[in-house]
């Protein structure tokens, strides 16, 4: 899968990789609202902070934060420890990490294991993008699909709750 990526053209590797994680975003929570009534924005409540800080926080400093210390950090660090680790094994280590640390954002298993499948994909990303030498960053690069993840996860979150206070009305 990673030869995949790596031979193709910079324009379509980076439309599939902000794409493929958004699609994902949206397609889980519309799917676990109306087939299993599981609205995962409802763990964080009301937060004791304003909405431009809440947006601040969870576009652009967590997904700064957590490329820094879930891939970057994570990776490079088992990288070094290893000297020949195989890659799909760092894949899975930074995801691991990545979703165990979102279970505290939520207390929820189901949350985790969707933040592990995201984090699988941001340190795929990560992985490919360094080898690929079109990309001038990767860290940029995950932390920029990140940030639009989390963008529309937000907005996805605000147009079910529209919906549903809309229709139990």
């Amino acid at each position: 899968m990673i030869n995949y990526f790596l031979k193709l053209k910079r324009r379509n590797f980076l439309i599939y990789v902000f794409l493929i994680p958004i699609l994902w975003n949206i397609l889980i929570s519309i799917t676990l609202v109306y087939f299993f009534d599981i609205n995962l924005s409802d763990h964080k409540g009301v937060p004791d902070y304003s909405l431009y800080t809440y947006i601040f926080i969870s576009v652009f400093f967590a997904p700064l934060y957590e490329t820094l210390v879930y891939q970057f950090f994570t990776i490079e660090f088992f990288r070094l420890l290893f000297e020949k680790i195989h890659k799909p094994l760092l894949i899975l280590i930074s995801g691991f990490l990545f979703g165990f640390m979102h279970y505290f954002n939520a207390n929820s298993y189901l949350y985790s294991l969707l933040a592990f499948i995201m984090g699988l994909f941001f340190a795929f990303i990560y992985e490919v993008s360094k080898i690929r030498k079109d990309i001038k960053s990767h860290f940029f690069l995950v932390a920029l699909v990140h940030s639009s993840v989390n963008l529309s996860g937000s907005i996805v979150s605000l147009l079910i709750g529209i919906i549903i206070h809309y229709f139990s009305q």
